[in-house]
């Protein structure tokens, strides 16, 4: 016996239904219902498919009458399997109009189900929907991570390659360079007799070439162990006024040709400081010679330490140099970073010396910061936090 309504239109509009007479026998179902709940046959009665769970009442006329139309709750007598839905009278039969009340992806599953067999209309249709758009996402997003994780594992075997050529290539570059060096040393000394003012010049020039070379060649190299996690501090109890006129001591000579004035400015008291002395001593070079580098002949280089009213010592080294421009002044800690372009800078080096000054200061749990105005001068600030400090000298007025 057909229902007033054309099954066509069931299916396509609810998916989920069946029709029973007034003895409640079944007289037609949905496709979609026979997937869920193989057992259902048309002859057989409602209540050997279902229970009434929601309102809980019997099948009986006098209490169909009482729930036509009203929300119910059917759950099945075998998989019980819950269906939300309603009864709805025509002429002499009832129908039940629904959806099942599906929670877990296992559900759907087992029960073979797609997309397609929700009407559009059901909630049932836009849960699986955005299931099955998860689960593109998910493998779409896993294909994804897969090609991800292999571009990553490519660029780290080619940086580690990259660290490798590095250190053998700076440390086969330093053996012919000592030799140059040391050659030049003998030949501008006369050590074997006396070659002419001229030549003596000539090696000079070679002398000086060589080692600033091999100084661009051991910066590559710090750099490539630094990479590979190779560098260790070697801690012992140091003196910071020592370090830092050693420094002054060093770079002297070099500022005195240029005309440039260096002043020292220390705490009455000497600080002693747990650190790496062969680190520390790097780290000032490094900004002092950037300073010599890029202040002009007749300018002035101020080093000054002191402890912070957090009880770190400070190391400040300011210039009155050339500056740096304010969109500038992110970049130039990063390694093989140079300001000024390669074809016209006037100022040589690698790029190196700001960024292995900068993670030598952090293997020391320390900080460094430059703040400049473009023709004006720079200043660098190097703190070295309270714990390394072992000597307290009274704080400086400032």
């Amino acid at each position: 016996m057909k229902t007033s309504i054309d099954s066509n239109t069931l299916l396509e509009a609810i998916g989920y239904y069946f029709v029973f007479g007034k003895d409640f026998s079944i007289t037609e179902f949905g496709g979609n219902l026979e997937k869920i709940i193989p057992e259902i046959q048309i002859g057989k009665t409602v209540g050997d498919i279902f229970i009434l769970e929601r309102p809980r009442v019997n099948w009986s006329l006098e209490d169909l009458d009482f729930i036509l139309k009203k929300p119910i709750s059917l759950r099945s007598t075998s998989d019980k399997i819950l269906f939300n839905g309603a009864f709805y009278p025509s002429d002499s039969h009832v129908l039940f109009a629904g959806y099942p009340v599906l929670v877990t992806i296992d559900e759907i599953t087992s029960s073979n189900l797609k997309m397609t067999d929700f009407a559009p209309s059901n909630p049932l249709h836009f849960y699986f929907g955005t299931l099955q758009a998860k689960d593109t996402l998910l493998q779409d997003l896993s294909e994804m991570t897969k090609a991800l994780q292999k571009t990553t594992k490519e660029a780290q075997d080619a940086n580690a390659a990259k660290t490798s050529f590095l250190a053998t290539m700076s440390h086969e570059l330093r053996t012919p360079l000592n030799s140059i060096i040391g050659f030049s040393d003998l030949l501008r000394n006369e050590i074997n007799g006396p070659i002419g003012s001229e030549y003596i010049a000539y090696a000079d020039d070679i002398n000086i070439a060589g080692h600033n070379l091999l100084s661009v060649v051991n910066d590559v190299f710090t750099v490539a162990k630094l990479e590979s996690g190779q560098i260790e501090l070697h801690d012992i109890e140091c003196d910071i006024t020592e370090i830092l006129n050693s420094c002054i001591h060093k770079i002297k000579a070099t500022a005195q040709q240029e005309n440039i004035t260096i002043n020292l400015q220390l705490d009455d008291s000497t600080a002693l400081i747990f650190a790496d002395p062969e680190k520390v001593n790097h780290i000032i070079n490094n900004v002092l010679s950037n300073a010599i580098k890029f202040t002009p002949q007749g300018g002035k280089i101020s080093l000054r330490s002191y402890l912070s009213i957090e009880e770190q010592l400070v190391i400040e080294i300011c210039d009155n140099g050339v500056g740096i421009k304010s969109d500038c002044l992110e970049t130039v800690f990063e390694p093989f970073r140079q300001i000024q372009k390669v074809h016209t800078r006037e100022y040589e080096g690698s790029g190196l010396g700001l960024y292995i000054a900068k993670s030598f200061v952090m293997l020391h749990n320390g900080n460094i910061t430059i703040s400049s105005d473009e023709g004006a001068g720079t200043k660098v600030e190097i703190v070295f936090p309270s714990e390394r400090i072992l000597q307290q000298p009274a704080l400086p007025n400032k």
